[in-house]
């Protein structure tokens, strides 16, 4: 699919032409000041954002914001139960983008901390980024994605999306830290499996070495008989 142009304000009036709306009835509907839609950018407010959540229940906000998942939500789901679905606080305030970067290096640090990342080139991996943009973003401090953003959360569901995007609250959703507990307890066993393999292996190969060579069968029987003919 063609995501050269794919952006909020093309997804929001893709899910309007479903709908068979226009986008003046639209913000009217929501509350919105007319023609705010036209420039709602890659980055609205989360007051815009709580608008058009609440007078389109069945648009999926985390595909209007990241174009990940299914446009509308499924029959049987709730917005808080919906895979991809995104709790954007109500709040009037734009994400604050330009501090993303230094939030981020705490993030992989304690990635890092928790056994759950090698590294930034791996977060980046895990992410679907390139590690050069990524560097690019941390070390220039350049402007970053919202998307970006989006797919941490994705990634790492355990963190809170409002310190992501907002730089309020915790790092880490009260509810997840006993998840990234046990997820640190299952990274030390398993490093402590591997240790004991690696002693097992080397306790082995040290045997083997200084086990005494045992003679081929028969080699001295053969010998002896070669001894008593030249005898």
């Amino acid at each position: 699919m063609d995501t050269t142009q794919d952006n909020v304000s093309t997804r929001l009036a893709r899910y309007l032409g479903y709908k068979q709306i226009t986008k003046a009835a639209f913000e009217t509907s929501a509350g919105i000041a007319r023609g705010s839609l036209n420039g709602i950018g890659d980055a609205p407010h989360r007051g815009t954002i709580a608008k058009i959540r609440k007078t389109a229940p069945d648009l999926n906000i985390g595909w209007l914001l990241s174009g990940k998942g299914d446009m509308l939500l499924s029959d049987n789901a709730t917005p808080d139960s919906t895979p991809g679905q995104i709790e954007v606080n109500t709040s009037q305030q734009s994400p604050d983008l330009d501090g993303a970067p230094d939030r981020i290096t705490a993030l992989i640090q304690y990635l890092k901390e928790q056994g759950l990342v090698h590294g930034q080139g791996h977060f980046a991996d895990l992410i679907g980024y390139s590690r050069a943009t990524l560097s690019q973003i941390k070390n220039s401090h350049a402007r970053t994605p919202l998307a970006l953003l989006l797919s941490v959360s994705e990634t790492f569901p355990a963190i809170s999306l409002d310190w992501l995007l907002y730089g309020t609250g915790d790092m880490i959703k009260e509810t997840d830290i006993s998840t990234h507990s046990s997820r640190q307890s299952e990274a030390d066993t398993l490093q402590d499996i591997k240790c004991l393999l690696t002693d097992i292996k080397a306790l082995l190969t040290q045997l083997v070495e200084q086990r005494p060579e045992s003679p081929i069968p028969g080699k001295s029987r053969a010998n002896g008989r070669g001894s008593n003919l030249e005898n």
